[in-house]
């Protein structure tokens, strides 16, 4: 990894206008923009507003091509379409990660608005900013020493 932020990658599904991972949380936290990838699939009928986002964000847009997914992964046929592409689009970031030399990433919901922290059974509702930057920036390191 050459800096301390890794990569964040987020399977997103119609939430152009409310991906609120990239939207806010990743911002929110002072995340290199560059290290967040949206992907999503090649039917979408969104493209367009996803490429919008992408650009006024400065983030990554990946679309993958749902065909391949198909070909290449088991595929279980679910009723909702977001979750099928949600989890196809997590068999295509695997490849992806690879393909890109990233060897540390962590996958996050397109929803995600805010973490908590949890002490044994006592939740705080809303951990601090300052907080999650801590974590974030500390669990490459347990990477690193788990591979060493």
């Amino acid at each position: 990894m050459d800096s301390k932020f890794f990569d964040i990658f987020i399977p997103s599904y119609h939430r152009a206008d409310n991906c609120k991972t990239a939207l806010y949380y990743c911002k929110k936290v002072g995340w290199d923009v560059n290290k967040v990838h949206i992907f999503i699939d090649s039917e979408a009928d969104d493209t367009a507003e996803y490429e919008q986002l992408a650009k006024r964000l400065g983030c990554q847009l990946h679309i993958f091509d749902m065909t391949e997914a198909r070909e290449r992964y088991d595929y279980v046929h679910r009723a909702s379409v977001s979750r099928r592409s949600a989890g196809q689009a997590r068999n295509m970031m695997f490849d992806y990660a690879i393909e890109n030399g990233i060897d540390f990433y962590m996958v996050q919901d397109d929803d995600t608005q805010y973490y908590s922290i949890r002490f044994g059974n006592l939740t705080e509702k809303k951990a601090p900013v300052e907080s999650v930057k801590k974590q974030f920036f500390f669990i490459p390191s347990l990477a690193y020493l788990a591979r060493h």
